[in-house]
């Protein structure tokens, strides 16, 4: 961890990921392709889309990958913090 002075206190930053580098190009991309099918005022877009992603999600392992999407397995959102999500749920009362 790296130490940073914020208005005369220490905080730690969390280190880098180096995952980073990759995953956010790809996500800018995708960003980018993605987009106009759901923000579009076209009538046209979201048919295609909706007819896109139904057949796409027949096919395996599609199946698989969008339950872990919708399930928010697919990325730990604990791990850059560096807490397990066990350890998150007392602190919050839970």
């Amino acid at each position: 961890m790296a130490l940073c002075a914020t208005r005369g206190t220490l905080s730690t930053l969390p280190r880098p990921n180096p995952g980073a580098a990759v995953a956010r190009p790809v996500c800018q991309a995708l960003a980018l392709i993605l987009t106009p099918f759901y923000q579009s005022d076209s009538t046209a877009m979201p048919f295609v889309r909706d007819r896109l992603v139904a057949s796409v999600a027949r096919i395996p392992p599609a199946p698989n990958i969008l339950a872990s999407i919708v399930a928010g397995t697919v990325v730990d959102p604990f791990r850059r913090i560096e807490i397990k999500e066990a350890q998150w749920l007392p602190r919050c009362g839970g």
